[in-house]
């Protein structure tokens, strides 16, 4: 972990629609971790900031809402130039940027409705 400049591990969010993990450090970077142990940091959030990864598999990409800012994580290219960004779909300085986005907590999943405005981000 050293190597990739992660200092501790906060928390880990399964995203199988990536066939990879959402890890969040604790100095706030997030990070997609793939299934075959590479690591990208796609984000930073506040110190105090963090929340849960959720699973959308309608864009085959994931979110990970946090109490003030919602990111949309996806693939970029494919093969060996596979790389991860995330967009922020919202962000304020109060608490609840994400609860605008209708969740399935039961399943873990971006609910459909709410994919095809995920995938207009791209």
């Amino acid at each position: 972990m050293s190597a990739h400049h992660v200092h501790g591990i906060f928390s880990i969010h399964d995203a199988p629609s990536l066939n990879a993990a959402i890890v969040l450090d604790l100095d706030g970077n997030v990070h997609v971790l793939t299934d075959d142990d590479q690591w990208f940091q796609v984000g930073t959030l506040s110190r105090d900031d963090h929340g849960i990864g959720f699973d959308a598999p309608g864009s085959k990409d994931a979110l990970y809402r946090a109490g003030s800012s919602a990111l949309f994580i996806h693939k970029v290219g494919h093969g060996p130039g596979l790389r991860f960004r995330a967009d922020v779909l919202r962000s304020t300085p109060a608490f609840g940027a994400g609860l605008v986005l209708p969740i399935a907590k039961l399943f873990g999943q971006v609910l459909e409705s709410t994919i095809s405005q995920l995938s207009a981000v791209r």
